[in-house]
C-alpha cells in the first residue's frame, strides 16, 4: 500500500545519503602509494579520519573483522544444508580442551583490551559492565552461529581437519583473511 511505498522511499533517501557520505569521506581521505595507485574506503577515513586516541584505527579494524563476520555468514546460509548439520550433529564426537581454548581465547583477548581502554570512558562503573556483557553476548551469539552454519556447510572431515574452512565456507574468503589480522593486530594494540 501506500504506507510501504512511504518506507521505501525513505529507506531509499537514507540509503543515499550513506552512500554519499561514504564516498565523500572515502575521497577526503584515500592515500596513493609509490606507484600512484590510489586507496581508499571506510577503513581508510576511520583511522586516518578519527584521530582521537587511536579510536580510528580501532573502528578500522571493527569494520574489516565485521565485513569477515558478515561474509562468513552470508556465504554460510547459502550453503546451508540441513541434512548435512543433522548427519553433523547426529555423529557427534570430542574435542580436546586445547582445541576449545584456542577458539576461546582471542574473544578473551579482545575483552580484555576493550577493558584496557577504560580510561577513555566518562562512566568506567557503568560502561565497563555493560559492554563486557555485551561483549560475551555478542560472542556467545556470533559462536553459535559459527558452528551451526559450519556444521551445516561441511563435511565433518573438512571440519576436523581443514583449518581454513572459513574461506571456503565466505562468500569472499579473503575477508576472513583480513578480519583474521584485524583482530590480531586490535589485540597487539592494547
Amino acid at each position: 500500500g501506500p504506507g510501504a511505498l512511504f518506507w521505501m522511499w525513505v529507506t531509499g533517501l537514507l540509503g543515499m545519503a550513506t552512500k554519499y557520505a561514504e564516498a565523500l569521506l572515502s575521497v577526503r581521505f584515500r592515500v596513493t602509494d609509490e606507484d600512484g595507485k590510489m586507496s581508499g574506503g571506510p577503513m581508510y577515513f576511520l583511522s586516518r579520519g578519527i584521530t582521537a586516541r587511536g579510536l580510528g584505527r580501532g573502528l578500522g579494524a571493527a569494520f574489516a573483522l565485521f565485513a569477515a563476520i558478515a561474509a562468513f555468514l552470508i556465504g554460510g546460509v547459502l550453503a546451508f544444508d540441513p541434512e548435512r548439520l543433522a548427519s553433523n550433529v547426529a555423529r557427534g564426537g570430542s574435542m580436546p580442551f586445547w582445541a576449545l581454548f584456542a577458539i576461546f581465547f582471542p574473544a578473551v583477548t579482545g575483552f580484555t583490551q576493550g577493558i584496557s581502554m577504560s580510561g577513555d570512558l566518562k562512566d568506567a562503573g557503568k560502561s565497563l559492565p555493560l559492554g563486557t556483557f555485551l561483549a560475551v553476548g555478542i560472542s556467545i551469539v556470533v559462536y553459535f552461529l559459527s558452528a551451526v552454519i559450519f556444521s551445516a556447510a561441511l563435511p565433518q572431515s573438512v571440519l576436523r581437519g581443514d583449518y581454513t574452512a572459513m574461506n571456503r565456507v565466505a562468500v569472499f574468503g579473503f575477508l576472513i583473511t583480513a578480519g583474521v589480522i584485524a583482530a590480531t593486530l586490535s589485540s597487539a594494540m592494547a
